[in-house]
């Protein structure tokens, strides 16, 4: 099984060689839209909302955030994601199979509540509560900024470019784990 290193590793090439192919297919097809491009930012957030978020423990991405931004950000970064960490099994098809994962994942950022209260079967209720809790209000800032990208560019284009980025970051996460 790969690291968390390996893990982005992969991602970052992943990005590195995606500016030339999105270059040339949008210089080539002209009806694509100008906003694909936003798919290498996506790639790249794929080693921040990686499918490991699974795993019940600090793992790179919590490292990164951690040295990125400071101690608020890791804890906040911690906080959001330990609800999500503690309602599925390291490696399952809900948190590790790409697009389904993705996916729940994106709706674990959206309705934290959700994914809470229908899958945690390993904590006691009050302390499903209290990440409950906790991560609902951590994650309205980052609603926020996503919304207000959205409404200010005129274009949800860049939304889907960023998703279909994160999607891809997160098959390659899956074809690694696959082959290790």
């Amino acid at each position: 099984m790969p690291s968390g290193k390996v893990h982005t590793r992969i991602t970052a090439t992943a990005a590195i060689l995606s500016i030339p192919v999105i270059t040339v297919t949008w210089l080539k097809l002209l009806w694509i839209p100008w906003e694909i491009f936003w798919v290498i930012p996506g790639i790249l957030l794929g080693i921040f909302i990686t499918p490991d978020l699974d795993h019940d423990a600090t793992i790179v991405s919590h490292r990164y955030v951690n040295s990125l931004f400071g101690g608020i950000a890791f804890y906040w970064w911690y906080y959001l994601w330990h609800s999500y960490s503690i309602s599925f099994k390291h490696r399952s098809v809900l948190s590790h199979a790409p697009i389904i994962g993705t996916v729940i994942r994106l709706t674990f950022l959206l309705f934290p509540p959700i994914i809470v209260l229908f899958r945690n079967q390993r904590t006691r209720f009050a302390q499903s509560l209290k990440y409950l809790l906790i991560s609902t209000a951590l994650v309205i800032p980052l609603l926020v900024v996503i919304f207000v990208i959205a409404l200010q560019t005129g274009s949800f284009y860049i939304v889907l470019f960023i998703i279909l980025g994160l999607m891809l970051a997160d098959f390659l996460h899956f074809i690694a784990d696959s082959f290790s």
